[in-house]
């Protein structure tokens, strides 16, 4: 795109010394934000937020949020106060907002949740960004499904014990996974900046959300091993506690706002992309 990239950073440093021109310090714990050092700036990207994959006490739960909400207020109030305002905030958000529905096919025009504490919280993390609505910066709050990468996260996690032939299905095995691939993700954003018809809710999943039962024998069969063992869900529920129920039930999104605007992804299929990535 051509465009120069300025990271937030929550590390403090010495500008003199380091010469770090492109990152701006950040403190949403302290409401601080270098407001002059983003003066001009096109876009502004949050993807702030602690990992939920941890036992939810109530401790992690304020974890959660904090990590979360602080840092978006924190960038709203600064858009608010620039003199040039940006032409776009993305802010993150989650499929989770609208809460355990089963086999219902979820649109952006699907109503959300607010039953749960992963609903709840994806709400709160989108009612921040409200107090943009009567500016000139068009919101987009990005509800990002399970992004898949072999390098980080679930899937790295997942992979050595698939390669084994150790691989299991979680529970039932028919809850919805809405999944998107890191390349689909990255393209996503570039395309929705330079799209200025694209605002408001935006469910960032691929157009073929799977069941977990499906998801794992797609994974076994790309090491050509066999996916007959079962994780049972009081084990699930006894270890996991309250998060467990994230990995026990889902929501079966589409991104039909991206898809209507003209996006192509990468990887449509999650045997498309595990054929490609793995």
């Amino acid at each position: 795109m051509g465009c120069s990239v300025i990271s937030l950073t929550r590390v403090p440093f010495n500008k003199k010394s380091s010469g770090a021109g492109d990152v701006v310090f950040f403190d949403p714990n302290k409401n601080y934000l270098d407001i002059e050092s983003i003066e001009g700036i096109d876009a502004i990207i949050n993807l702030s937020g602690a990992s939920i994959a941890t036992r939810w006490s109530e401790k992690n739960k304020q974890v959660l949020r904090d990590s979360r909400i602080k840092p978006t207020n924190v960038l709203v109030d600064a858009i608010l106060k620039l003199k040039q305002t940006p032409s776009i905030f993305i802010s993150a958000s989650a499929v989770g907002i609208y809460g355990n529905r089963n086999t219902e096919t979820i649109c952006e025009k699907s109503k959300i949740a607010q039953n749960d504490f992963l609903s709840k919280l994806c709400a709160d993390w989108e009612h921040a960004t409200n107090k943009l609505v009567d500016t000139k910066c068009r919101v987009v709050n990005l509800r990002l499904g399970l992004v898949l990468d072999k390098r980080g996260g679930m899937l790295k996690k997942m992979i050595p014990m698939f390669k084994l032939g150790l691989g299991a299905t979680i529970g039932r095995g028919n809850q919805y996974m809405s999944w998107i691939s890191m390349t689909d993700i990255l393209n996503l954003i570039e395309f929705i900046l330079t799209n200025q018809n694209i605002s408001g809710a935006i469910n960032a999943t691929s157009p073929n959300p799977i069941t977990n039962k499906e998801f794992s024998k797609a994974l076994a069969k790309a090491f050509k091993k066999p996916c007959f063992l079962n994780i049972p869900t009081p084990f699930i529920k006894a270890f996991m506690g309250e998060m467990g129920n994230l990995l026990l039930t889902g929501q079966r999104v589409v991104p039909k706002k991206v898809i209507d605007a003209g996006f192509k992804f990468k990887h449509p299929s999650i045997e498309n992309y595990f054929l490609s990535e793995l």
